[in-house]
């Protein structure tokens, strides 16, 4: 061997290998048992709570061994913290230019989700725990909740900015509003599905008391006084005097014509 070939660089891009017979320390971690074993606790947490998740379930449902479990996460609390924070969505809401139909289209998205997704079963689980374990539902609340209140935040943002709504509005609140009616009908009924008219009843409801309406301009003092004349009394009508003098004139003639009448039948009679 040369001088030369002492000195030469190995093939670009190869590491330099161990010696023969040599194992490097730890072990190469795989990203399939990482996915696996973060959607086997998604699916645990949907079906039996944090309560009733185990490690050794987990790591059964992941089709992996206890060892390489605990490898990446030591804890029960650590795996479902950094499982819940996957569920993380961040869609932009749809902007079709009305008001009305943006909120349709987000409240739709909202009772889909609730009822479809991983998430939207591990939410129930996890606010009957809350008390328990309130960390992992404000983990859950910042990591699921939030991003869709944002996505609301954001089209009432827009209907403010418009003038179709008022600028004091209360935009937590009236989020609130919107959310409520459907989570608590699909939560107390059995997971029952909300309809798309109903959905739109509520945005329609909620809007009818929350659109800005164009205020009645006060008329003037000058206006008002030559409608209702300049002391307040109501204004006359041209000719209504003589009217009614030739009303009273025509009952008068009818009265005296009538009178005639009678005693001309009271003479014939006798």
């Amino acid at each position: 061997m040369t001088t030369a070939e002492v000195g030469r660089p190995g093939p670009r891009g190869r590491p330099d290998r161990p010696p023969s017979g040599v194992r490097p320390p730890g072990r190469p971690r795989d990203a399939r048992a990482d996915g696996a074993i973060i959607e086997a606790t998604l699916q645990t947490l949907a079906t039996a709570g944090f309560t009733g998740l185990s490690m050794e379930a987990v790591a059964a449902r992941a089709k992996v061994g206890k060892a390489t479990l605990y490898r990446r996460w030591s804890t029960k609390n650590t795996l479902v913290a950094d499982a819940l924070a996957t569920l993380v969505e961040t869609a932009e809401p749809v902007d079709t230019g009305s008001l009305r139909d943006d909120l349709v289209a987000w409240l739709n998205t909202v009772r889909r989700h609730n009822l479809q997704t991983l998430a939207g079963r591990i939410m129930p689980r996890l606010l009957a725990e809350r008390e328990a374990h309130p960390e992992l539902f404000e983990t859950y609340r910042q990591q699921v909740m939030e991003p869709f209140r944002q996505q609301a935040a954001k089209v009432l943002a827009r209907g403010v900015a418009a003038g179709e709504l008022p600028a004091d509005l209360d935009i937590d609140l009236i989020t609130d509003m919107l959310v409520g009616p459907v989570a608590y009908r699909q939560y107390t009924s059995g997971y029952n599905e909300v309809s798309g008219t109903r959905i739109a009843q509520v945005v329609d409801t909620l809007l009818g008391g929350i659109l800005t309406r164009p205020r009645v301009r006060p008329a003037p003092a000058d206006e008002a006084d030559e409608a209702c004349g300049a002391d307040g009394d109501a204004p006359e009508i041209p000719g209504a005097g003589a009217v009614a003098v030739a009303g009273a004139g025509e009952t008068s003639d009818g009265a005296a014509r009538a009178g005639s009448r009678r005693a001309e039948a009271e003479s014939t009679s006798v």
